[in-house]
């Protein structure tokens, strides 16, 4: 199951967020935590914050554990960009572009879990018992129980046949087949 979180509008560079990404992509929960809390990087603490927010989703959201997380993807996309300008000589100015990251953590079990169905035991008796035509049907008092009749299927109902004149009752012969074809030329064709 993956579980994903997400830091949106980071202040700092995303070349310089990438570097620490680097460091901890493919790593398991735990060895990336070690890794970035000992790392000398500006852009380690908001990647610790996040993997702990992950993590977080991971274990009350679906129920895993921690121990069992790895890190699947670890993506960091550009911001938007802030334009300053910096005053310099001779009335001069140089531009500053302030950056920012979008950075997008995606978490995945190790060993998967087996898939917990919702249903419970009552609901697919219920369902077994709806498919009989024949099941039984069970009162409040529980005094009275009876056969259900089965269900009868509608019967089609017949469409009345439409009366065809003398010529169409007649067997169609060759002559009556071309006289349709040639419409009303039929003086023209040979009799058999």
């Amino acid at each position: 199951m993956n579980v994903s979180a997400k830091i949106s509008f980071l202040r700092i560079s995303p070349k310089k967020v990438r570097l620490v990404a680097d460091v901890v992509r493919k790593m398991t929960v735990v060895q990336a935590e070690q890794q970035l809390t000992h790392l000398n990087k500006k852009a380690a603490r908001p990647l610790l914050q996040l993997l702990r927010s992950a993590v977080a989703n991971a274990e009350h959201n679906h129920k895993l554990k921690k121990d069992n997380l790895i890190i699947k993807e670890l993506r960091v996309d550009e911001g938007p960009v802030a334009k300053r300008w910096m005053p310099k000589a001779f009335g001069r100015a140089n531009p500053i572009r302030k950056k920012s990251a979008h950075v997008i953590v995606t978490l995945e079990e190790i060993i998967q879990s087996p898939v917990k169905h919702k249903k419970s035991d009552d609901h697919e008796f219920k369902q077994e018992s709806n498919k009989d035509d024949f099941a039984e049907e069970k009162f409040t008092d529980k005094t009275e129980i009876r056969e259900k009749k089965p269900v009868s299927k509608p019967q089609a109902t017949k469409v009345p046949e439409i009366k065809k004149t003398k010529s169409e009752q007649k067997e169609p012969n060759k002559k009556n087949i071309l006289k349709r074809v040639f419409k009303g030329r039929a003086k023209d064709v040979p009799d058999q």
